[in-house]
């Protein structure tokens, strides 16, 4: 029966968007991809912390609601989905099992150009929430279900973001056993965009992976830029509007590659 709720949650939610939201961008096997990285030092976190803790939203949506407001301006589209990968072990009989369950939801959101960034945010916070609320819904069912072309690798998103916000001191060890973190390099990539931000002791560190045959360098160079200057303009003023941040992006005021007290390019 819960199941079945929020099947009907998705589909409802999914279906008459679902054009709105298709990406554009038919090529969707495996590509060959790049990764770049880049940073938000600790200063600049205690400020984003703030924010948040103020607001009663979590670093996730505030980034994710950054990340919305970038691809508006660079799509021109007010209505926009991201995905993020989920937990699946939400079932207490798996909790023993070993093994990776995981689930993909899409977060739908729309931008009002006349909405503060702050209320906007505030929007995408309780959306978030509630679609965490309905994660055991299988991605791949949601697909069958709407009857998404296959053949014509149509895709409900482009675009990718996880957060890892766990601090962890290192290396493990366990009854004299060292367990190492391995860094597995990434070759390819199924999405345009899939950013990675981990939280370390020196701040935020993101990573964007992109598929080389959809986006190019310089404009991975010009979406962190972005990503970074719209932190900075919320910071410095938390009733900008979302048009007014989209605006000082097209205009190309400023620079995140001047502000190196808080943002490092690595």
């Amino acid at each position: 029966k819960e199941y079945a709720l929020q099947r009907n949650y998705w589909i409802h939610k999914v279906r008459p968007v679902v054009t709105e939201i298709m990406s554009k961008h038919r090529k969707f096997n495996e590509k060959a991809c790049e990764r770049t990285t880049f940073m938000i030092n600790t200063d600049m976190m205690r400020r984003v912390d703030a924010y948040t803790a103020k607001r009663n939203i979590t670093l996730f949506t505030f980034l994710l609601s950054v990340l919305y407001v970038v691809l508006y301006e660079r799509t021109g589209r007010n209505i926009y989905s991201i995905a993020t990968p989920v937990e699946g072990r939400t079932n207490p009989d798996f909790m023993q099992t070993i093994g990776m369950f995981a689930n993909t939801i899409i977060l739908i959101n729309t931008i009002n150009p006349e909405e503060t960034f702050e209320a906007f945010s505030y929007r995408v916070f309780e959306n978030a929430m509630e679609d965490f609320s309905n994660i055991d819904y299988q991605y791949e069912e949601l697909v069958s279900d709407l009857q998404v072309s296959r053949r014509e690798n149509s895709t409900l998103f482009d675009t990718m973001l996880t957060l890892q916000d766990k601090q962890f001191a290192g290396d493990i060890i366990v009854d004299g056993l060292e367990i190492t973190t391995l860094q597995i390099p990434i070759h390819f990539s199924k999405f345009r965009y899939n950013i990675e931000a981990v939280r370390n002791h020196y701040g935020l560190e993101f990573h964007i992976d992109y598929a080389t045959e959809l986006a190019t360098q310089q404009e991975i160079d010009a979406l962190k830029n972005d990503l970074c200057k719209v932190i900075d303009y919320v910071l410095i003023n938390d009733k900008i509007g979302c048009n007014d941040l989209a605006e000082k992006l097209n205009s190309k005021e400023g620079s995140c590659k001047q502000s190196k007290i808080n943002f490092n390019f690595l």
